[in-house]
């Protein structure tokens, strides 16, 4: 594949400017930082299955669940973890279109247990509750009896 098919490829994803004889190429690239996703293993009953960076159904589709857990129902269940959310707004937009598009029965968000992340419950509570109805601590309980949350969670680790 030569240069050129790179550079159309990247413009069909609006990643490359031409500025004169100069190709500008720009990448985004995302911290991501697993920290929550260990110390959440061990809240999980051991009959749950637990994979890890298990990727999206859909060809061609790179994106991939952190960790997909299989409850002995055959339900599954997508969990993302983060250490820092900045736009909450996005970022459970972006969750409940991976869990549409990853065909699992329910979400989970796994945050680190920090001050900024405790201020951003407060601070948006209504949406975070609609979107997430089911609470940290009964989410964990269910989770360690091996069965699935009634509806999806934000938990905090």
């Amino acid at each position: 594949m030569g240069p050129e098919i790179i550079a159309i490829g990247l413009a069909a994803a609006g990643l490359v400017v031409h500025v004169g004889s100069v190709l500008i190429v720009a990448v985004r690239v995302q911290r991501r930082d697993p920290a929550p996703a260990p110390a959440f293993r061990p809240k999980v009953s051991p009959i749950v299955g637990f994979g890890t960076e298990v990727p999206l159904p859909i060809v061609g589709d790179l994106r991939s669940w952190d960790v997909l857990l299989t409850f002995p129902d055959e339900q599954l269940w997508g969990v993302e973890g983060e250490s820092r959310v900045g736009d909450v707004q996005a970022r459970c937009r972006s969750l409940m279109r991976k869990k549409r598009d990853g065909r699992v029965d329910g979400a989970i968000l796994l945050l680190s247990r920090t001050a900024h992340h405790q201020q951003m419950l407060k601070d948006h509570g209504p949406l975070l509750e609609t979107t997430f109805p089911v609470s940290s601590a009964e989410a964990l309980a269910a989770l360690a009896e091996g069965h699935a949350p009634r509806g999806d969670a934000l938990i905090l680790l």
